[in-house]
């Protein structure tokens, strides 16, 4: 969805209910639909600071995922060539608008794949070697747990070779 943004304060510290301090900054903006809305955009979340640089005016599209009862927004990126939103074409115009896919690419699925294996391998070489290893022994370990994970070591099968040549020593 495209907004064009009405003004947006500064991070301001506010209390909740419950009387915990937290900090929000509220985004007031029009939607496609001219209305005007507000958002406040929390602290912890990781739009914030590009909320904070956008300024009065700017066109965004942002890209909304429904998270439970309200709705997250995952992506904002400013609008370029125009300042005003654009609208679906319904008319005989023939404008259409093309969409943008915003799942992830096969490459980019492989990638992050590694880093939680990755990741993984170093929590359990810490768990395997206890807190106070070194952090060579840990990552080596954590290496190797990852070319494992990976088909990359050598199968223990190729590592362990036993002496079959002694006689049989189980008498009949």
């Amino acid at each position: 969805m495209q907004i064009t943004i009405v003004d947006i304060s500064s991070l301001q510290s506010l209390v909740s209910q419950s009387g915990k301090a937290y900090k929000a900054a509220e985004l007031t903006y029009k939607n496609e639909q001219g209305q005007i809305a507000s958002k406040k955009i929390m602290e912890f979340d990781k739009l914030l600071p590009s909320f904070l640089s956008f300024k009065s005016g700017d066109v965004l599209d942002v890209v909304e995922v429904e998270n439970g009862a309200y709705p997250k927004w995952v992506r904002a990126s400013v609008v370029t060539g125009g300042s005003q939103p654009v609208k679906n074409s319904t008319g005989s115009g023939g404008g259409t608008q093309k969409s943008t896919s915003t799942y992830e690419t096969s490459e980019e699925r492989a990638k992050k794949q590694v880093y939680i294996v990755r990741q993984s391998s170093i929590g359990h070489a810490v768990n395997l070697l206890g807190g106070g290893a070194k952090l060579a022994l840990v990552l080596d370990t954590a290496k190797a747990f990852e070319e494992y994970v990976f088909g990359l070591a050598p199968s223990v099968d190729d590592q362990v070779s036993f002496d079959d040549t002694f006689p049989d020593d189980i008498p009949y």
